[in-house]
């Protein structure tokens, strides 16, 4: 039986390539031990980059996602939301520990990303003057920015069925 070393290297070359992030499990991963790799499940179909962050000593602080698939492949442990960005320009950063969850072997964890975006409007009264403050949300809670600022959304006054003031929100 003859010896081909184009197959050899074929063979090498297929042995070194690197686990794959989105999708199935990692094919070295189902074959080998080591570290356990776990599922993120993660439910929304726009969500252009994601942002985890866990504060596991031995693992990278902060990891980029871009386009998720159904599920991501990720070393067990604590992670929590740091950053997300839909399509259409639409960015959310969380404050504080937001999300947080725990990747366990055998336990996949699904992270719910929708965008079914809806305006959020609160109004404070300090005496004669009232202050509105508008957000973007999603069902989960989470509020969002969009990439253009150039149109923000209008808002008018009625005082008796007439309008006795007309302006914009400021983002920030």
């Amino acid at each position: 039986m003859e010896h081909n070393p184009l197959s050899w290297a074929m063979t090498f070359a297929l042995a070194i390539l690197p686990a794959q992030a989105k999708g199935d499990a990692p094919p070295a991963q189902k074959r080998s031990p080591g570290p356990a790799v776990c599922e993120l499940k993660i439910e929304g179909q726009v969500v252009e980059k994601l942002w985890l962050y866990t504060t596991d000593p031995d693992k990278e602080n902060n990891i980029e996602i871009d386009r998720p698939g159904p599920s991501v492949w990720l070393p067990a442990g604590k992670y929590a939301l740091n950053m997300l960005t839909l399509r259409g320009g639409f960015s959310s950063v969380p404050m504080g520990d937001v999300d947080p969850f725990t990747l366990a072997p055998g336990a996949p964890h699904v992270l719910r990303l929708d965008a079914t975006l809806k305006p959020v409007v609160e109004v404070f009264r300090e005496g004669r003057v009232l202050s509105l403050a508008y957000r973007l949300m999603d069902r989960s809670g989470r509020s969002y920015l969009p990439k253009d600022h150039s149109k923000p959304p209008r808002f008018t006054v009625y005082q008796d069925e007439k309008p006795v003031a007309e302006c914009a929100f400021e983002y920030g």
